[in-house]
């Protein structure tokens, strides 16, 4: 149990319930803002506002999808800790090798 509480993401609870909340209703507001943007870009003729418009909330929806998942990416990162380490420990120097050979 406490292995897989070690590397949890982020609040446990309040600050994942609260992006699953919203997140339906983010989606609805980001696809009309970018749609908005879409519109006037195009009317304005700019195609770096078009692709701004198209790019940031994509971005945007991808962040709030993270956000309202965070548990079940701390247990995906946890379940390949353990599986790399036997104990889903990593102590300091293993984790300055690992950087390491990443480099």
């Amino acid at each position: 149990m406490f292995n897989q509480t070690l590397f949890y993401l982020g609040v446990s609870g309040g600050l994942e319930d609260f992006f699953k909340s919203i997140q339906t209703q983010a989606y609805w507001a980001l696809g009309i803002a970018a749609l908005l943007f879409i519109v006037i870009s195009i009317s304005q003729q700019s195609i770096v506002g078009l692709v701004l418009s198209i790019v940031i909330p994509l971005l945007l929806a991808v962040g709030i999808t993270l956000m309202a998942h965070l548990q079940e990416i701390g247990e995906a990162i946890t379940d390949v800790i353990i599986k790399f380490t036997g104990t889903g420990m990593i102590y300091f120097p293993d984790l300055l090798d690992l950087f390491k050979m990443m480099i």
